[in-house]
């Protein structure tokens, strides 16, 4: 099953907006939990009832909750502690990020790999020549290959390019990971106050969100 975060951020917005992200993350959990998603974590960043955002990680179809939600939200209303005069549009954004679930990519399914073995080669005919000891596994999501003839061993052989090929594929993720980092932090900070793709207001009571 797939593993996203939903982000709802309020950028370097006033109170204001951070109340705003509260209210639409709570209405985007419920978006999931209608839509059969797993919610398994919300990360919140700041106050809980202003934060400057607000993660959610959840699992499923993810598509059937963002189609149309992703971008730039508006909540029109005035604010308490403002003057009638005083801006009342106040924006955040919402995006999407794929997150793996933990270890995934550094357990190896049988099913992933393929495995070969090879006469290992060396100077003079010399005895590792004469044998399968050489193993060539080869992990068929990523692409990534691994040989090992450096022991007599066909076994031990084996045994250390799967060691080798788990490695790779971990710094691979490791990497990714970071990259994702990045990009969820970037776009905490940068979203679009253009065209928005959901509006809306307060309730008499101003706790709940309803569409404008």
């Amino acid at each position: 099953m797939n593993a996203w975060t939903l982000q709802i951020t309020a950028g370097a917005g006033p109170y204001e907006v951070r109340r705003f992200v509260a209210l639409l993350a709570e209405q985007l959990a419920s978006d999931c939990a209608a839509a059969g998603l797993v919610l398994r974590e919300v990360v919140t960043q700041g106050e809980p009832t202003r934060p400057r955002s607000v993660q959610l990680h959840v699992e499923g179809d993810v598509a059937a909750v963002v189609a149309g939600q992703v971008g730039t939200h508006v909540l029109l209303a005035r604010s308490a502690k403002r003057g009638r005069g005083d801006r009342k549009r106040w924006f955040a954004g919402v995006s999407v990020h794929e997150a793996p679930l933990p270890s995934e990519a550094t357990r190896l399914h049988p099913r992933d790999l393929e495995i070969r073995t090879a006469r290992a080669g060396g100077p003079g005919g010399q005895h590792v020549n004469t044998t399968s000891s050489a193993v060539r596994v080869r992990h068929k999501p990523t692409g990534v290959c691994v040989r090992v003839a450096s022991e007599r061993s066909q076994h031990l052989n084996r045994a250390r390019a799967l060691r080798r090929l788990t490695a790779i594929l971990d710094q691979r993720a490791s990497t990714e990971h970071h990259a994702r980092r990045g990009n969820l932090w970037r776009s905490h900070y940068h979203f679009e106050r253009g065209t928005a793709v959901g509006h809306w207001t307060l309730d008499h009571r101003g706790t709940c969100l309803r569409r404008a």
